[in-house]
């Protein structure tokens, strides 16, 4: 009846960050500069954890939702923590996670 009940669960959080609104008016060049490292220190998470990012016409404009998958909660938590103080912290704060 339940045929994934002996894997481990696994867990969804989502992160909801606002934008500075003053990332969007920056160069190209300077927007890429920032995101090289900040993906690099997400990177060391990747093996345990998935991370999308979504941001759309639906959402408001300084809205962005990352959905983080894992087995692992810890990852998770860590990951949350690069997240809020990295390379393009002081352009997105974390105004809430929710957790699944």
């Amino acid at each position: 009846m339940y045929p994934n009940r002996d894997k481990n669960p696994t867990f969804v959080a989502l992160v909801f960050v606002k934008v500075d609104k003053n990332y969007y008016e920056l160069k190209k060049s300077t927007r890429e500069e920032l995101t090289k490292p900040h993906i690099e220190e997400l990177g060391q998470f990747l093996e345990n954890v998935s991370l999308t990012s979504l941001k759309g016409s639906g959402l408001s404009s300084d809205l962005m939702i990352e959905v983080i998958e894992s087995e692992d909660l810890n990852a998770i938590e860590k990951m949350i923590d690069v997240y809020k103080s990295g390379a393009k912290a002081s352009y997105g704060l974390i105004e809430n996670v929710i957790v699944t």
